[in-house]
């Protein structure tokens, strides 16, 4: 399967996503990146996750060992460990740190790979640059607003034909 793809002249690389060979040639020359995420509290909630974890099991094994039906004192807890694990665990998906990538192909964000011919608009919404396309919409961030203006500056100045931005 790998000599097909090859053969294709595509390659999927971790590093990169999935890519074609118009970009993986794109990739060896210059590239920006521009840090998006929210390290702090990616880290912070990646910290917290173990601890709601061992709670919710301690909680867990104590209601199953002492007997308790479904209706006992314990529901409430344990219901609230595992609503606060889940949203821990979101969390932490949206907080990821991750670069957005700009190269002489386009940009690549999370695996998603968008030519800067296939950006029909580019927006700031909030802490996200969305960023619309005939392959799908990409959401990138979340960001700093300086960052966040840096990228959408630097994908307006490659791409033609998109739409204004906010205000123009």
């Amino acid at each position: 399967a790998a000599a097909a793809t090859r053969a294709r002249g595509e390659h999927a690389a971790l590093r990169h996503g999935p890519v074609s060979s118009a970009s993986a040639a794109a990739a060896r020359g210059p590239r920006t990146p521009f840090r998006l995420g929210r390290p702090w509290v990616f880290a912070s909630l990646a910290s917290l996750l173990p601890a709601l974890a061992l709670a919710l099991m301690g909680a867990a094994a104590s209601w199953e060992a002492s007997g308790a039906g479904q209706r006992s004192a314990f529901v409430a807890p344990v219901g609230l460990l595992v609503v606060a694990v889940a949203a821990a665990l979101w969390g932490i998906t949206a907080t990821l740190p991750l670069d957005a990538v700009l190269d002489d192909h386009g940009l690549t964000f999370a695996g998603a790979v968008r030519a800067y011919g296939d950006i029909r608009a580019v927006l700031v919404s909030g802490a996200y640059v969305e960023i619309a396309s005939p392959a799908g919409d990409v959401e990138l961030g979340p960001g700093p607003r300086d960052t966040l203006a840096a990228l959408e500056a630097a994908l307006r100045a490659r791409t033609t034909g998109l739409t204004p931005p906010r205000g123009e």
